[in-house]
């Protein structure tokens, strides 16, 4: 399964992309006195790899999560 999320604001600098997923990293250094805590997106990409799947950032923001698709296992009962 394929989930995509793009973002038409300003997005994320390209020199953040490799850091993005890092603890406590923000984009903007004007926002380091948001609410926010820099630790979502490495709590969602931590989220993805311990369901088998894998979270990246490319371009501006888009964000494309990847999880495997399981088999139902009530399927497996009938």
């Amino acid at each position: 399964m394929e989930l995509t999320v793009i973002d038409h604001g300003p997005g994320i600098p390209r020199d953040l992309l490799t850091a993005v997923f890092d603890r406590f990293v923000k984009a903007e250094a004007a926002r380091s006195r948001s609410d926010g805590s820099g630790l979502g997106l490495s709590i969602a990409r931590e989220n993805a790899l311990l369901h088998g799947g894998v979270l990246e950032a490319s371009g501006g923001a888009v964000l494309r999560l990847w999880l495997p698709v399981r088999p139902d296992p009530e399927e497996d009962k009938e």
